[in-house]
């Protein structure tokens, strides 16, 4: 597979920037919703964007899944250069580009399909890190700050230990000094309001308005639906070619080899960046879901097998009832008779 990233040289400093390729999500169906939206949403963030879904055009059998730069600003507070108190603008820029995930009956089991419906964007890609949505921190980062700021220390201070404690982790110092302003915000209007702090209160509108941030990692689904996603594959491999079966969202690839890792307290971390502990158990979470997967295979393959088994016995009973009725029309209508 190309790298997602190409390194190209910025002709005006000659800086090294990476150039994204955008390329849209593999289509092919998941053996849940969650799980086509955490496969996107992981392919995406390795490509240089992020996806959100919306309720308009969705079902409870279909989803609707855009690039989180899709739309244009609405300035619903009538905010004008003169009022405006802080200089940002917004990055919707009307990009088309969106997929859908659709229940669909895949050998006779319930699956959910990615459809790329516009796989275009009009912008460049972004570093994850640039992206909001990526950023958003999880109660163990949160603690970790506000733990930072009660000592006293400043953003690039607190991000550094941060980043020792949690390597890997994708915060920038200006999302720390924003997380202290909100905090200081909360404890001077309520101090008893630290305690409920919510993080999805941070972070700019655009980060709000884009928060249908999911897990990266195997949700229960996985597990849950192993048997019926190893049936549908097993159907689909005795109607066709099974080279032109899609990704089956069992057979997972390596973790380690992928950009970006979600940890299983919900914070997203560059694989280049962890740490041998952290691999460690990266490796042992993954060979307990291969132990898992295996496991399902073979209850699923026993159950073949005794399917098989009683096709086999009702198969030897008609053969044994079509002997006696030959054997009747012999005896009565022909006048053959019985075999000594």
């Amino acid at each position: 597979m190309e790298d997602p990233v190409n390194m190209d040289i910025d002709g005006s400093n000659g800086t090294v920037v990476p150039r994204f390729d955008m390329m849209p999500p593999p289509e092919g169906e998941h053996i849940s919703k969650e799980a086509l939206l955490s496969f996107a949403q992981t392919h995406a963030a390795a490509h240089g964007y992020a996806l959100m879904t919306v309720k308009k055009g969705s079902t409870p059998t279909r989803s609707k899944i855009i690039c989180t730069l899709s739309g244009r600003y609405k300035n619903t507070h009538k905010v004008t250069d003169e009022t405006r108190s802080r200089n940002r603008r917004s990055k919707k820029c009307d990009c088309k580009m969106y997929i859908e995930g659709r229940l669909v009956d895949v050998g006779g089991y319930k699956m959910w399909r990615l459809n790329v419906m516009n796989g275009e964007h009009n912008h460049e890609g972004q570093d994850p890190l640039q992206i909001p949505q990526y950023r958003k921190r999880s109660a163990r980062v949160m603690k970790i700050i506000r733990s930072e700021m009660e000592k006293g220390r400043n953003a690039k201070q607190a991000l550094d230990e941060l980043k020792r404690q949690i390597p890997g982790t994708m915060v920038t110092s200006r999302d720390i000094y924003n997380t202290y302003t909100k905090l200081r915000r909360a404890a001077r209007d309520n101090p008893d309001s630290l305690d409920d702090f919510d993080d999805d209160a941070i972070g700019s509108p655009e980060q709000n308005d884009a928060s249908g941030m999911y897990d990266f990692g195997l949700t229960n689904s996985h597990t849950n639906g192993q048997a019926s996603a190893l049936a549908s594959r097993h159907a689909n491999r005795t109607n066709g070619d099974p080279s032109r079966l899609p990704p089956s969202p069992l057979e997972e690839p390596n973790p380690l080899e992928a950009m970006f890792y979600r940890a299983p307290d919900g914070s997203l971390l560059r694989t280049a960046d962890l740490t041998e502990t952290q691999r460690l158990q990266i490796e042992v979470q993954r060979l307990n879901r291969e132990a898992l997967r295996s496991k399902a295979e073979i209850t699923q393959l026993k159950g073949m097998v005794r399917q098989l088994n009683e096709e086999s016995r009702q198969n030897r009973g008609v053969q044994s009832d079509v002997r006696e009725l030959k054997e009747m029309f012999d005896r009565y209508v022909l006048g053959v008779p019985p075999p000594t």
